[in-house]
């Protein structure tokens, strides 16, 4: 008999043995997915770093669902956005909000960005090795393998004093959308048999730019579609594991848990075109898209 067979029945046989009664959580204060009685979070603890208001309270008290809100450092994101002042680094702005708690001056974000370009280079044969020679189907998986392998390349990598770990979160930010990029060229290039291109991210170059860039075989874009992936990039989850990297020092999969599984998916495709989707529970976008 297939093994496979014996597995399966031990499988069905173990839920007999495993189901927890519903009734077994309000009787004993447990929580279930973090949620009270009425679908509100569970309070765990207090920060001064990011907030959503998804829900008001009525003046009985009663739960109201209103539209989601996002504050970073007690400003409202959207104000970042619609400010008619665009200066083309927003993305790094809102970074800088959330690592040192309020708006940078023109001097400051200058300065700010100076330091992530100078990190934009990989190390040396990092690219070969790593991405190229090892192309990856899940590009957040290869995201997590490729900051695990960075671990060989910084000379103190278990120094966790706070400033050290500063500098390590923001050279890692100055090199992820790199490895984002070319994890994945390497991945059409080697599943999808498309042809393999590496452009090399440009200094005077924003984030967003260097994407665009770095993703169109001629690269080339337009202002309004750097200005749109500056824009996509500050309320999703990759500024939140940015920030939850530097905050902690570490990276994490999936940081908002359930809440990631309903993101807003935006793909820049090679001729320029864009296109958008919503995902809902377990949809899955089409290969090709470039999530933010």
């Amino acid at each position: 008999m297939d093994k496979n067979i014996y597995l399966a029945q031990f499988y069905g046989k173990s839920q007999n043995y495993t189901q927890i009664p519903r009734d077994w959580f309000p009787k004993f204060g447990v929580k279930r997915g973090l949620r009270n009685e009425d679908h509100t979070g569970v309070l765990v603890g207090l920060t001064r770093v990011a907030d959503v208001v998804g829900y008001k309270r009525d003046a009985e008290g009663n739960k109201i669902d209103c539209d989601g809100i996002l504050y970073y450092r007690g400003i409202d994101v959207r104000t970042l956005i619609e400010r008619e002042d665009y200066h083309g680094f927003l993305y790094e702005e809102a970074c800088f909000l959330l690592l040192f708690g309020y708006l940078p001056t023109r001097e400051e974000l200058d300065a700010f960005c100076k330091v992530l370009q100078s990190g934009y280079d990989l190390p040396d044969e990092f690219l070969e090795m790593n991405l190229l020679r090892l192309p990856g189907k899940n590009l957040m998986n290869k995201l997590q393998h490729a900051l695990i392998t960075l671990y060989n390349y910084d000379p103190d990598p278990d120094n966790i004093d706070v400033y050290q770990t500063l500098r390590k979160g923001l050279n890692i930010m100055s090199k992820l959308p790199s490895i984002a990029v070319y994890a994945y060229m390497s991945k059409v290039h080697y599943y999808n048999r498309q042809s393999l291109v590496i452009h090399y991210p440009r200094k005077d170059y924003s984030t967003a730019q260097n994407i665009l860039s770095m993703l169109r075989l001629d690269g080339r874009f337009t202002a309004e579609e750097a200005h749109l992936l500056d824009i996509l990039c500050q309320p999703r989850r990759i500024l939140y594991q940015y920030g939850y990297l530097f905050c902690h020092g570490r990276f994490c999969g999936s940081p908002q848990g359930a809440p990631s599984r309903r993101c807003q998916c935006q793909s820049f495709h090679h001729d320029g075109t864009h296109h958008r989707c919503h995902r809902h529970q377990s949809d899955r976008c089409p290969d090709g898209r470039w999530r933010t």
